[in-house]
C-alpha cells in the first residue's frame, strides 16, 4: 500500500512538472524575424550573426525566423506572395516582437501591423524614410536606420583619387577645378533607388559627385565601365544583385559582375557596402550588419524586459561601419593605403588577399 501511494506521489509530481513545463514553454516571449532577403546574402548572414550575439544570452525566447529571399526575384506577383507568406508566419506565431529586415520587409509585411495591440515592431537594414510605412506617428515602432557612411566614403574617394593621379596619372582632367569625379552604378533595384536619394543629397564637395548610372542588365553596366574614362575618376559600386543576362532570364551573379568591373575598369572602384570586396571590388566602406543585428537585438529584449511600447526607444541611425580591402586588387592598381586601414579591415575580418 505504501509503495503504490509512494509511485502515486512520484507520478503526480512528474505530471505537475511535465504541466510546469509546459505552460513555461508555452509561455515563453516569442521573437519573429522576417528578413527581406535569404541566407544566401552576405549581408543577411551577418545581420544574423549580430542578432545571436545578443539573443544567445537569453534561452528563455522563442526566436524564429522567416526569409522573404525577394533578392532573387522582383516581379510585383512574386513579391505580394512573399509578402503574404510572411504574414501568414506572423499570425500564425503572434509574436510579442516582430523583428523586420530591410525594405521589402516592411513594405509587405511590418506595416500591415503598425499599432497592433500587442505585437511590437523593431526595423533595421531601412534606407528609406520610415514615414513611407506609416512609422511616424507608431506607438508599436523603433529601429535602427540603414546610412551609408557618406563622410568617409567622401574622404577615401580624396585618399584614393588623389593616390590614383600621382602614381598612375588618371583622372587629371578636371581634377583640381572641379573636383574628382566620382560616379555611382548600381541596378536599378528599389533599394538603390533609395540610396540613390540619399548620395543626392549629400554635399560632395570637393568631391565632383556625377549622380548614379542606375541600369538593368549586365551587358548595360559593362558597357558603362568601357567608357568611365568620359564620365569619372572614381566609381562607387553598391548593388548589382539585379542585373539581368543578355536574354532578360535569371540575374548575373554578384562574384562575376564584380570581378569583371575590377579587371576591365580603368578607373579605381569603391564599394558602399563591405561585402563588395568579398565579391571582387579592391575597398569597400559600408554600413556595420553586426551593428544593424545587435541594435534590433537589444531594443527588442528592452521593450520585452520592461513591457513598454517600442516607440518609447528613439529610433536610432547607423554609426558603425567596416572596411574591407583586397590586397591584390589595390596592388594591381598600384594604390598603397596608410596601414592602419589594414590593421582596421583584418581586425574585422575584412582583409582579403
Amino acid at each position: 500500500m505504501q509503495g503504490r501511494l509512494a509511485r502515486l506521489v512520484i507520478l503526480s509530481f512528474l505530471v505537475g512538472l511535465w504541466g510546469l513545463v509546459l505552460y513555461v514553454n508555452a509561455h515563453r516571449p516569442r521573437i519573429l524575424v522576417v528578413h527581406s532577403y535569404n541566407t544566401d546574402y552576405i549581408w543577411t548572414q551577418q545581420i544574423n550573426v549580430g542578432l545571436d550575439r545578443v539573443f544567445k544570452t537569453r534561452n528563455t525566447i522563442h526566436i524564429n525566423y522567416h526569409y522573404m529571399n525577394t533578392k532573387n526575384f522582383k516581379e510585383q506577383a512574386n513579391l505580394r506572395r512573399a509578402g503574404m507568406a510572411a504574414r501568414h508566419a506572423v499570425d500564425s506565431i503572434n509574436p510579442d516582437v516582430l523583428i523586420a529586415i530591410d525594405d521589402d520587409a516592411q513594405e509587405w509585411v511590418a506595416r500591415h501591423y503598425v499599432n497592433h495591440p500587442s505585437m511590437q515592431i523593431v526595423h533595421a537594414g531601412i534606407n528609406s524614410d520610415p514615414a513611407s510605412y506609416g512609422y511616424k506617428n507608431a506607438r508599436n515602432v523603433t529601429g535602427i536606420l540603414e546610412r551609408k557612411p557618406l563622410k568617409a566614403i567622401q574622404e577615401m574617394i580624396l585618399l584614393i583619387g588623389a593616390k590614383s593621379t600621382a602614381q598612375l596619372g588618371i583622372g587629371t582632367t578636371g581634377i583640381g577645378a572641379t573636383g574628382i569625379r566620382a560616379l555611382f552604378l548600381s541596378d536599378s533595384s528599389k533599394s538603390v533607388a533609395m540610396d540613390s536619394q540619399f548620395l543626392a543629397s549629400y554635399d560632395w564637395a570637393p568631391v565632383d559627385y556625377r549622380g548614379n548610372r542606375a541600369v538593368r542588365s549586365f551587358q548595360e553596366w559593362q558597357e558603362v565601365i568601357r567608357h568611365v574614362d568620359e564620365l569619372a575618376d572614381v566609381v562607387l559600386v553598391g548593388g548589382y544583385r539585379e542585373l539581368t543576362r543578355a536574354n532578360g532570364v535569371g540575374f548575373v551573379s554578384p562574384q562575376e559582375v564584380m570581378s569583371w568591373t575590377e579587371q576591365h575598369s580603368s578607373k579605381p572602384v569603391i564599394g558602399m557596402n563591405v561585402f563588395n570586396a568579398a565579391d571582387g571590388a579592391m575597398l569597400s566602406l559600408g554600413v556595420s550588419p553586426f551593428e544593424q543585428g545587435e541594435v534590433a537585438a537589444r531594443m527588442s529584449l528592452q521593450i520585452m524586459d520592461n513591457d513598454m511600447d517600442a516607440s518609447t526607444l528613439a529610433t536610432q541611425n547607423s554609426e558603425q561601419y567596416a572596411l574591407s580591402m583586397r590586397q591584390s586588387a589595390l596592388r594591381r592598381r598600384g594604390i598603397q593605403l596608410p596601414s592602419i586601414f589594414e590593421a582596421f579591415s583584418r581586425s574585422t575580418n575584412n582583409f582579403l588577399d
